[in-house]
């Protein structure tokens, strides 16, 4: 992972919503180091106007409830449709945090 990437976040009762930077994808599949053992992570994909992209909304999104450092994310389209796009990641947490680094598979962002 290239120096400047990585953030740390964390949501108590009340779920925190942390919008990332526009990226152009180059990947097939995206895992986040997260601690949500007690909470969830979910993540939604946005286009550059601000629009959630049909099949990766947080109610598409299969929440991640695990303490690990490339817990994968998964929605109900592959992100494999989403190559050579530019999205905005819109991360929301609940009882606990995303933290450290996203990773992208067979990408480079």
């Amino acid at each position: 992972m290239l120096r400047g990437r990585y953030i740390s976040r964390a949501a108590g009762d009340v779920a925190g919503i942390l919008r990332a930077p526009l990226v152009k994808l180059d990947g097939v599949a995206m895992t986040l180091n997260v601690d949500s053992w007690v909470g969830t992570t979910c993540v939604q994909a946005l286009a550059s106007d601000g629009k959630v992209l049909p099949g990766f909304a947080l109610a598409d999104c299969e929440p991640v409830k695990a303490d690990a450092v490339a817990a994968p994310l998964g929605w109900k389209r592959s992100l494999s449709v989403l190559r050579v796009q530019t999205v905005r990641w819109e991360f929301t947490l609940r009882n606990g945090g995303c933290s450290d680094s996203i990773g992208i598979v067979g990408a480079a962002l």
